[in-house]
């Protein structure tokens, strides 16, 4: 029995895409080597406040979970001491959010994530970002990426190609001693 011409191009294109997953990503590579080694914090939820989430916790890993979004709030735009139990909500293209019976809050560095199986989000998305009774609705969706510090850079350069940080005003009350077991302020 032959095998007519369509099936071994379907083939042989399977085996290539196949292929092409096995070899390494040489930009995400060194976009993951850009940021520099784990600090004293570890991989848990408190570390690398302020940096683009995504490019570990994305589809091209290396962490082991997928975010859809993820970022970090912070009290202000010069301090950058991360804001605690800020509440951020999101509503993708087709007017889904992530459950409300699991809210996205902030922790006690400012950072806030929701996992890829929990919410799926069609770009764009509207967010906006609640602090006690004060909500801040941000002006211009997420156009596709999961990381907020993809935009919202920590350190702004001139000219003027990125924003400034996430930040959600008033500050909070300082946290009692040894509440959180990293530093949340960033230098």
């Amino acid at each position: 029995m032959t095998r007519s011409l369509p099936f071994r191009i379907i083939a042989v294109a399977a085996v290539i895409a196949g292929l092409g997953a096995c070899f390494p990503d040489p930009v995400h590579d060194r976009a993951v080597d850009a940021l520099g080694p784990e600090g004293p914090d570890g991989t848990g939820e408190l570390h690398r406040a302020g940096q683009p989430c995504g490019t570990c916790h994305g589809t091209s890993g290396p962490a082991t979970t997928d975010f859809s979004v993820a970022g970090t709030v912070f009290a202000s735009a010069t301090t950058l001491v991360g804001v605690e139990g800020a509440r951020v909500d999101f509503t993708d293209a087709i007017g889904t959010s992530p459950p409300s019976t699991t809210p996205t809050l902030t922790n006690c560095v400012g950072n806030f994530f929701v996992k890829r199986s929990v919410w799926n989000p069609v770009f764009p998305v509207k967010t906006s970002v609640t602090l006690g009774t004060v909500t801040y609705q941000m002006r211009s969706p997420i156009g596709g990426t999961a990381s907020c510090a993809a935009c919202h850079k920590t350190h702004v350069t001139v000219p003027l190609s990125q924003v400034g940080p996430v930040f959600a005003t008033p500050p909070p009350q300082a946290a009692p001693p040894g509440a959180c077991p990293v530093n949340p302020v960033l230098p």
